[in-house]
């Protein structure tokens, strides 16, 4: 009698170790959040933003494309390793209008690389511009009841 009482705590004890251990992979694998969304002409929009330090050293590695001051600059880790999104580049080299090249890649690196080429077909004082580096992160519909005037 005694031993069968041992054998269905042990056994109970081991249903209980497996329910923890399947509630856990359960809460990692939806704190992960969903997938990236892809777009066709967005490209994958992250759901998290990137910081600051790394759309800085982006900005960094598109001013060498555009200005070809390094013959070939290295695209920094997180952006050869990130999905690709529609990256525009800004161009402002008062008195002329702003200047703004885009692409898309299969990287973020990529996406640079496409928005880099694009712009070098314009006409732009790349040394002397400021640049502005936007990565697209997220796209909604528009508000139809937004004031347009």
């Amino acid at each position: 009698m005694r031993r069968a009482i041992f054998v269905l705590v042990r056994l109970a004890l081991l249903a209980l170790l497996g329910l923890f251990v399947l509630l856990v992979g359960c809460h990692r694998r939806r704190s992960r959040g969903p997938t990236p969304r892809r777009d066709a002409v967005f490209g994958s929009m992250p759901h998290a933003r990137p910081n600051a330090v790394e759309l800085d050293r982006d900005l960094v590695y598109a001013r060498a494309l555009v200005t070809r001051v390094t013959p070939t600059p290295t695209a920094p880790e997180l952006a050869r390793r990130s999905v690709g999104a529609r990256v525009f580049l800004t161009f402002y080299a008062p008195p002329r209008e702003p200047v703004v090249a885009s692409g898309l890649g299969a990287t973020v690196a990529e996406s640079i690389d496409a928005a880099a080429r694009d712009a070098l077909g314009k006409e732009v004082d790349f040394g002397a511009a400021r640049i502005a580096l936007d990565l697209v992160v997220d796209v909604r519909p528009s508000n139809d009841d937004h004031p347009s005037g």
